[in-house]
């Protein structure tokens, strides 16, 4: 079941590990953290904008605006989660008819951690 689902939601956006996208970040790409509050104040990427999936889901794009986040076409906006579902159900929101790229984080924050790459806390 497990993986059914995540076939329904691997979609036609495009991925990258989190080696892959720590570089994007440090070359000018966008992190997004979709997930909850709870989750975000545990423990998110350095670097990373916290907008949660609801907020995706519900507002679209005007929940990047309200986070002061306009890319432009041509921009890069990478998506993380804790395992990479959620951040790909970003994508697909966030990835129609965007004139920017958007890829999914794969393995979200629990990949990112195993590869040991930076972390903050707090809100």
């Amino acid at each position: 079941m497990l993986t059914m689902l995540r076939s329904l939601l691997a979609g036609p956006y495009p991925s990258a590990s989190a080696d892959e996208a720590a570089r994007l970040l440090a070359s000018g790409a966008i992190l997004l953290d979709v997930r909850e509050r709870s989750e975000w104040e545990a423990g998110y990427a350095r670097g990373a904008v916290h907008v949660p999936l609801g907020e995706i889901h519900a507002r679209g794009r005007r929940a990047l605006d309200a986070k002061g986040i306009s890319p432009s076409p041509g921009d890069t906006l990478l998506l993380i989660c804790q395992s990479g579902m959620r951040s790909g159900l970003a994508c697909q929101v966030l990835g129609v008819d965007a004139a920017f790229k958007t890829i999914n984080v794969k393995g979200g924050m629990l990949a990112w951690q195993r590869a040991g790459l930076p972390m903050e806390r707090g809100s």
